[in-house]
């Protein structure tokens, strides 16, 4: 991502906290989009793949003037023009049912892309583990566990968000589109705090989605569908890495147990070194151990961020830990690198 986006994506967070609402004029009984805190950017075209356009921020009002067939899109009109956003990204106020269903364009596809060294070789055997049949369970659904850098807006809802432009990798939209709804899933089992023996804690399970005594993990495979795990754990294991591989391991047996393919994923920072008194690289190299124990693929995001400015992660003093854009956008196209080769037969 370039200097001049950089900045720009700075203005847009700063001003979502900043926004107030559009003064759009719009007709009596037109329906409204009202965007949701955090604010997006609008694309020209209703899917994942099309390329990030004007951002719009919290609590800003647009008239909606056509939508996406299934309603996951709407397009709106902006004093600058037409754009589209997802309608999880705020609220819709009127009814959009009556207005036109538009198709999108085929994306862009096209080229090929050099596989990843920091990604291990995806084996038959956990290709035959993503298509194995199993109930509850969508091939074309993913989903994330982890902890802060795991949130949307630290990882693969970047993509949703229009944050990471997808279209600088044409290679890549098929494997997009083909999971695109999985990219602005809010997961259960990913949220600031969490650490490896969260995952089974009914505590951390929020009521409103989580069935009594079900702890997070359980809870995000039964509601995603998801055959394919992003397991990126382990910063929140500073204190407690001496339980790290036992509870690491119990979370690929719950993911492997229910015939979903785990992508185990390597950590930027070493915490429990500098904060837990651990040998160096002690979390990340269990994640690489059972990564080829199980025979499961291993994103090195450690290693992918060697060569990065502060290895990928915010300056917060000598023991950083949450990411960059750089550091986010690097595993994002390691992730999706992951779910192309998935996708190919």
């Amino acid at each position: 991502m370039n200097k001049n986006k950089s900045l720009a994506i700075l203005v847009v967070l700063i001003g979502f906290a900043l926004a107030v609402p559009s003064t759009t004029a719009h007709a009596v009984n037109e329906p409204q989009f009202i965007v949701g805190a955090g604010g997006v950017f609008l694309r020209p075209q209703p899917m994942l793949t099309a390329p990030s356009t004007e951002p719009v921020f919290a609590q800003d009002a647009f008239p909606v003037v056509a939508r996406s067939a299934n309603n996951t899109w709407l397009k709106v009109q902006t004093p600058k023009g037409e754009g589209w956003v997802l309608a999880q990204y705020g609220q819709i106020q009127g009814e959009v049912s009556a207005l036109p269903a538009e198709k999108p364009a085929s994306p862009t596809t096209g080229g090929s892309m050099v596989w990843s060294p920091f990604i291990t070789p995806i084996s038959a055997k956990a290709k035959k583990l993503y298509q194995a049949k199993a109930a509850n369970k969508n091939l074309t659904a993913f989903t994330v566990v982890g902890d802060c850098n795991s949130v949307p807006e630290a990882y693969v809802g970047r993509v949703a968000m229009g944050l990471f432009d997808t279209s600088n990798y044409p290679a890549l939209s098929p494997a997009v589109e083909r999971f695109a709804p999985s990219f602005g899933r809010l997961s259960q089992a990913a949220f600031r705090g969490f650490n490896s023996a969260s995952m089974f804690d009914p505590v951390w399970a929020n009521p409103n989605y989580c069935e009594p005594g079900e702890g997070v993990l359980a809870c995000e495979l039964r509601r995603s569908q998801a055959s394919v795990v992003f397991i990126s754990l382990g910063t929140g294991d500073q204190f407690t890495w001496k339980d790290f591989e036992k509870n690491y391991r119990g979370v690929i047996d719950s993911v492997v147990q229910q015939k979903r393919l785990p992508v185990l994923v390597t950590k930027a920072d070493d915490l429990e070194l500098q904060q837990g008194g651990a040998p160096a690289g002690t979390i990340n190299a269990a994640i690489r151990k059972l990564g080829a124990e199980f025979g499961v693929p291993v994103i090195d995001f450690y290693a992918a961020t060697r060569n990065l400015p502060d290895y990928g992660m915010r300056w917060e003093g000598n023991e950083n830990f949450h990411m960059s854009a750089e550091g986010s956008d690097t595993r994002i196209l390691l992730t999706l690198q992951v779910l192309d080769a998935l996708s190919k037969r």
